[in-house]
């Protein structure tokens, strides 16, 4: 035997022996390079599942806060109410002449205001309009400059003030 036949063979044998190595190393690599492309699939997934996540959350974030902001103007709309109540609760309808109703301030609640009389037309929609003074001619009207009612003329000779419900009964 030819010494030479059997390193050829040898060195044939090593290469094949390495040449499989490198087959299993690229087979174990494929595998591995599958292994993480799964992994970033399903971790690409995950993040999308978590983005949608924090979009509902904002989302509901966002609604949470109108809510409460329809929530404070709601309680800011009933102070007002109430306030209003109060306010319109000083008052009383007065008959200032046969048939001509206004209201004017109730006993006991005169204070830092002027004698005044509210428009019984407004009142009744919620507002509180202050009848005017208006003098036309010889007569004295009054006004009201929201809803533009007359409701009492007088002649120009009663220059005293309108008097409050108190000194219509007294």
């Amino acid at each position: 035997m030819d010494l030479s036949l059997f390193t050829q063979a040898a060195s044939s044998l090593n290469t094949a022996v390495t040449l499989a190595k490198s087959f299993v190393g690229l087979r174990d690599e494929a595998n591995r390079l599958a292994a993480v492309t799964e992994l970033l699939g399903q971790l690409s997934d995950a993040h999308s599942k978590l983005l949608a996540i924090n979009i509902a959350r904002a989302e509901s974030a966002a609604e949470h806060e109108a809510v409460l902001r329809e929530k404070r103007d709601l309680e800011e709309k009933v102070r007002h109410l109430e306030a209003q109540k109060a306010d319109f609760e000083r008052y009383a309808l007065h008959e200032l002449s046969p048939g001509v109703f206004v209201y004017a301030r109730s006993a006991g609640t005169e204070g830092a205001e002027p004698v005044h009389y509210l428009c019984a037309r407004c009142r009744s929609n919620g507002k509180k309009s202050i009848l005017q003074r208006r003098n036309s001619g010889l007569k004295v009207n009054l006004a009201c400059p929201e809803c533009a009612t007359t409701y009492l003329e007088t002649l120009k000779t009663m220059e005293a003030p309108i008097p409050t419900v108190n000194s219509w009964m007294g």
